[in-house]
C-alpha cells in the first residue's frame, strides 16, 4: 500500500451496480475498477451485512469476499477503526469515534424533528467520558442491533471510515458512491476535501485511462439496461456555463464521454467542459 495512493471507499449502491454492469463474458465492471492505478480500496463490514439484507441479484458478496481474501479490499470493523484511532493519537478512541459517528448521522435529515443519533444512540450519549474501548464497543453494538433495516447504516458507517481515512491521509480520500446527489451532499457535509466518484464518472475515468470505446460500451449498455427497467432514459450532468443539470439520453451521453466532452467535479458529477 502506497502512502501517495488515493484511498477509495466502496459503498453499497456502487458495489451492487458495478456487479450488474457486465460485459458479454459476464465479467463485472467492478473488476476493471480494482485495476485502477494508484488506488487502495476499503470497505466497512456494515456494507457486507447491508448487501446481504437486500438480496441483490447478481449477489456481490462472493466477489467482495474474494477481493478481501486477495487483499485488494481492506475490510474495516468498528473495532479496527477504534484501534487505528489509538494508533494515531495514543488514546481517546471512544470519544473520537463518538464524534465521527455523530457527524455521520447528522449528515442525514432529521425524522419527526429528532436526529438519528439521539434516537438510536442515546446509550452511547449516556456513557461516562472515561468509558473504555470494550464497554464502548459493547454499547455501540447493542445500539446498532436495535436500528431497523433500511436505515442506511452502511452509508453512515462508511462516512465514519471516511473521516478516519481523512485523518490518516488528508486530501486523498475518494468515496465510490451512489449516483444519488443526496449521497454526495452527505459526503460534503463531513468534509469538503473528500471527493466522490459515481458510476457514471467511472466511465469518464475509464475513457481517460484509455479503455476502448467498444469494450466500455458493453458495461455501459448493461448498466443502462438496468436503469431502463426503472423507466430511466438518460442521466443528469452539469452544463458548463450555468448552475443547472440537464438530462442527456444514454447514447448521446456515452458518445460525449468518449469524445472527451466532460470533466469530473469533486462531487463525482460530470460537467461539460464547454
Amino acid at each position: 500500500m502506497s502512502e501517495t495512493s488515493k484511498k477509495a471507499l466502496l459503498d453499497t449502491d456502487f458495489l451492487f451496480k458495478t456487479q450488474l454492469a457486465q460485459n458479454r463474458n459476464r465479467e463485472p465492471l467492478a473488476d476493471l475498477i480494482m485495476q485502477f492505478d494508484g488506488y487502495d480500496f476499503f470497505c466497512h463490514e456494515k456494507i457486507i451485512s447491508e448487501l446481504q439484507t437486500h438480496g441483490f441479484s447478481p449477489d456481490p458478496i462472493p466477489w467482495i469476499e474474494e477481493q478481501v481474501a486477495k487483499g485488494r479490499i481492506q475490510l474495516f470493523s468498528d473495532s479496527r477503526i477504534l484501534d487505528e484511532i489509538d494508533e494515531l493519537f495514543g488514546s481517546g478512541s471512544p470519544q473520537l469515534y463518538y464524534d465521527m459517528l455523530k457527524t455521520s448521522c447528522d449528515a442525514f435529515p432529521k425524522s419527526a424533528g429528532n436526529s438519528f443519533f439521539t434516537t438510536y444512540y442515546q446509550p452511547l450519549i449516556d456513557l461516562p467520558e472515561d468509558t473504555d474501548k470494550e464497554q464502548f464497543l459493547s454499547t455501540l453494538s447493542a445500539c446498532d442491533a436495535a436500528i431497523p433495516n433500511g436505515s442506511s447504516m452502511g452509508e453512515k458507517k462508511s462516512l465514519v471510515l471516511a473521516q478516519l481515512m481523512q485523518l490518516k491521509h488528508p486530501g486523498k480520500v475518494v468515496i465510490f458512491c451512489s449516483d444519488d446527489g443526496r449521497a454526495r451532499q452527505r459526503v460534503a457535509y463531513i468534509g469538503n476535501q473528500i471527493r466522490c466518484l459515481s458510476i457514471l464518472s467511472t466511465f469518464q475515468k475509464l475513457q481517460a485511462d484509455g479503455l476502448a470505446k467498444d469494450t466500455a460500451r458493453e458495461y455501459y449498455a448493461s448498466f443502462c439496461s438496468f436503469l431502463s427497467l426503472h423507466h430511466q432514459t438518460g442521466m443528469k450532468v452539469w452544463t458548463h456555463s450555468t448552475s443547472e443539470k440537464i438530462n442527456v439520453g444514454f447514447e448521446q451521453l456515452f458518445d460525449d464521454i468518449y469524445e472527451g466532452k466532460f470533466e469530473i467535479k469533486g462531487t463525482g458529477d460530470l460537467r461539460y467542459k464547454e
